[in-house]
């Protein structure tokens, strides 16, 4: 199985860094600092126009303050924190990165101890998932979400499971198409109730962040049009 087989959605989980030696999976916290570049955007966009439109001391502050949420931005931008499963040592950990360098690893687990399994999303029940450890990774479609767990699998050499077929049974992963079958949406929640560690989604966070720079930007040119 090639990794351009996945979808895109699969490959938005699944980078193709370090691959086949090693999959790498971002974690929680990985997104958590994505997520703080992103809120950085309103100060350095509110301090850019301010660095444009003054002058004086006050300019020179706004450009000191634009400055330093560049450097910053660009700090959190080059860290990672990523669920490692290290094909060649056979072994499990979390490493956090700056650039290509190593700063922090976790104690090194068994791989073949790694939980993989398949299963419908708590948030939305139309949508399916598949956890790695204590990690959850909603992916999209059943066919989409078997593939990257499929893949996961035939790379890792872990066994893969399966909790939609027989639900809540949980099952090997056969090769033959996964059947669906009715499930009520409550018992989908209490039985995900357990998991400490689900990845919280970037994506819908960041379409609803990407327009507020500009939005704040307009207000500005907006309110100096008006003062004049």
């Amino acid at each position: 199985m090639q990794y351009s087989d996945l979808s895109k959605k699969a490959q938005r989980v699944i980078k193709p860094d370090g691959l086949p030696e090693k999959i790498c999976l971002g974690t929680k916290k990985h997104y958590y600092l994505r997520a703080v570049v992103l809120i950085l955007m309103f100060p350095l966009s509110a301090s850019l126009v301010m660095a444009i439109t003054l002058d004086g001391v006050q300019q020179t502050f706004y450009q000191v303050v634009v400055v330093l949420c560049i450097l910053l931005a660009t700090l959190l931008l080059s860290l990672s924190h990523k669920l490692i499963l290290d094909i060649s040592s056979r072994t499990r950990y979390l490493e956090l990165k700056i650039w290509h360098f190593s700063l922090h690893k976790t104690t090194s687990e068994p791989l073949n101890n790694t939980a993989l399994l398949l299963r419908r999303s708590s948030a939305d029940h139309k949508q399916f998932e598949m956890k790695v450890h204590q990690h959850t990774y909603t992916i999209g479609s059943l066919t989409e979400a078997t593939e990257a767990v499929r893949f996961i699998s035939f790379v890792s050499q872990i066994q893969a499971t399966e909790q939609v077929s027989h639900f809540p049974e949980i099952r090997i992963l056969e090769h033959a198409p996964v059947k669906m079958v009715m499930v009520n949406d409550n018992n989908i929640a209490g039985n995900h109730a357990a998991d400490v560690s689900s990845i919280w989604q970037p994506m819908t966070f960041a379409k609803f962040l990407l327009p507020w720079p500009f939005l704040l930007l307009l207000g500005f040119v907006i309110r100096l049009i008006g003062a004049e």
